[in-house]
């Protein structure tokens, strides 16, 4: 281990809230958008939407770091809306001296080790307790929050590179047709 860095279980560094379950009988098209792991998976997917009351732990504002433990294993920092957490996904709040950005990276770090204790048929999904009790090591605050931006600059590389690559395959494919338009036209 690394001068300054500690062991520690990831419950020592948050607070993680499950979320809870919603009345489908009060499913309405405007109200209080319910926020699923489909939703954490990718933000922009829809909404399903509630007119009923929770209560404030189960509400999720922008920048509140998500986790989600069942099915997909994934987290993310809440791009929003305001929303009312559903079960299976972990609200996180970091203690004073742990950085939300490097929390969240380090829990995907560990997500491959972690679903090796993954358990159930069909819908696998972690335990509380191994989540809590699983071991990582974190350096000072300072240090954390150097890392959380080292990392968090080259996802956005990434996901550049990967709406780049999405734009390409979309040209190329454009370009295909209109060549063999071309072709079947005699033009060529």
């Amino acid at each position: 281990m690394a001068e300054g860095w500690k062991a520690v279980q990831l419950g020592d560094l948050a607070d993680f809230v499950n979320g809870t379950s919603y009345d489908s009988n009060q499913l309405v098209e405007t109200g209080t958008p319910i926020i699923r792991i489909s939703n954490i998976s990718d933000p922009s997917s829809d909404f399903l939407y509630t007119a009923q009351d929770f209560d404030d732990r189960f509400m999720v504002d922008e920048k509140d770091l998500l986790v989600s433990w069942s099915a997909s294993f994934k987290s993310i920092i809440w791009p929003g809306p305001r929303g009312v957490l559903n079960q299976h996904i972990f609200a996180v709040t970091e203690r004073s001296d742990t950085h939300r950005g490097f929390l969240r990276h380090l829990i995907e770090a560990v997500f491959d080790d972690m679903r090796t204790q993954a358990v159930g048929i069909g819908m696998m999904h972690l335990r509380r307790d191994a989540f809590l009790t699983h071991p990582v090591v974190v350096p000072d605050s300072r240090t954390q929050q150097s890392i959380a931006e080292s990392l968090d600059r080259i996802e956005e590389r990434v996901a550049t590179i990967r709406r780049g690559q999405k734009t390409m395959g979309s040209l190329l494919s454009a370009l295909g047709v209109s060549i063999l338009n071309t072709a079947f036209d005699g033009l060529l």
